[in-house]
């Protein structure tokens, strides 16, 4: 008994009253005392082994740790199958620093600094920015991290002027971005918005972290950008657009994934009787009316899921496919007709919200 009393001793207190009834249910199964005078040592090492093997399973079903912290303008959780605190701490950390630098409300970050002065050195931002304007070009300037002027217009909640949205938008080209040598430049008044990517981007770097740290189960979930890092299949809601927060389409299983929706419920106002939402086309300067609700990219990266969501909203349904596939991942399309699915993801979801 020394080694399942060592056992139990390692995993936390809130585990212990499981153990004990799972040893309890072996013991009474296999005709048991667990007391030092059980006769038939065999039958108690075989009972002792069964019983060791399912309290692992136990614990490797239930979080170390999970913490909730407002971060990124949302809610952040990060639930640890493993670690302690100091790691936990540690991840947090990583996400408000990130956010120091991402955010395009803070005067002092390196997003709002390279928008005043067209310049930055950030190695963070320089990463970032150069892996986005990949998608850029792939998307023909339809996605267009150069959205800001056009973007800072639709935020404030009402419809811009016809006029306005074209000026805006002379200012609108990722083109006008040079990436080099660590360094980005801005020219001809262009502004970044990282909107679409950024959150994406600090869920690689917290995994990256937490996989330096030795932790082989974890959920990163960055207001809707989720992680799911080891082998066990998570299940991912897909929530359903326009309905009550929790109400779901259905859910994905996944393991070593990211998971990433974008979605025109998420953002919107209406005028009229119109939804008018955040997802904005660069070509055409407003949001986007193609049917489609929302899109939920699984991806190697969450980046890369982020910016395939953004993009194949703007795309629509036979270009955003082509886009998902072309780049290797799986999606499912929730649109105003129904559900679609590329790249294989089919195999992935179940519809309902039975869990």
């Amino acid at each position: 008994m020394v080694f399942a009393d060592y056992i139990i001793f390692l995993i936390p207190l809130r585990y212990h009253s499981d153990i004990l009834q799972t040893a309890k249910t072996f013991a009474k199964v296999y005709n048991l005392s667990l007391k030092k005078s059980i006769i038939d040592m065999k039958k108690y090492y075989f009972a002792l082994i069964l019983i060791t093997a399912l309290i692992f399973a136990l614990f490797l079903r239930k979080p170390t740790l999970e913490r909730t912290d407002f971060a990124l303008d949302t809610f952040v959780t990060l639930t640890l199958y493993g670690g302690n605190e100091e790691t936990l701490n540690e991840a947090f950390r990583l996400i408000h620093e990130y956010e120091n630098i991402f955010s395009p409300t803070r005067a002092e970050s390196a997003l709002s600094k390279l928008n005043n002065t067209g310049l930055s050195d950030n190695e963070a931002l320089y990463e970032l920015i150069s892996e986005s304007i990949v998608y850029c070009g792939s998307t023909d300037g339809r996605f267009d991290i150069t959205i800001a002027p056009v973007s800072d217009m639709w935020s404030l909640g009402y419809v811009p002027e016809k006029a306005d949205i074209q000026n805006a938008l002379t200012a609108v080209s990722y083109e006008n971005i040079t990436c080099e040598t660590g360094t980005v430049f801005l020219e001809n008044n262009v502004r970044v918005d990282l909107g679409a990517a950024a959150k994406g981007y600090i869920a690689d770097r917290v995994i990256e972290y937490l996989v330096s740290r030795n932790i082989k189960v974890a959920i990163v979930n960055l207001g809707g950008d989720i992680y799911a890092l080891g082998d066990r299949n998570f299940k991912i809601g897909v929530q359903k657009p326009f309905a009550p927060q929790g109400e779901i389409i259905g859910f994905f299983s996944a393991n070593n994934t990211a998971v990433v929706t974008s979605g025109i419920a998420q953002r919107y106002f209406t005028a009229d009787g119109v939804i008018y939402h955040h997802v904005i086309d660069a070509l055409t300067g407003e949001p986007v009316n193609n049917g489609i609700l929302s899109v939920t990219v699984l991806a190697p990266s969450a980046l890369e899921a982020d910016i395939l969501a953004t993009s194949a909203m703007i795309l629509g349904l036979e270009q955003g496919t082509a886009l998902i596939e072309s780049a290797g991942a799986k999606g499912l399309f929730a649109t105003e007709n129904g559900l679609y699915f590329a790249g294989g993801a089919e195999d992935d979801f179940t519809i309902g919200d039975t869990q």
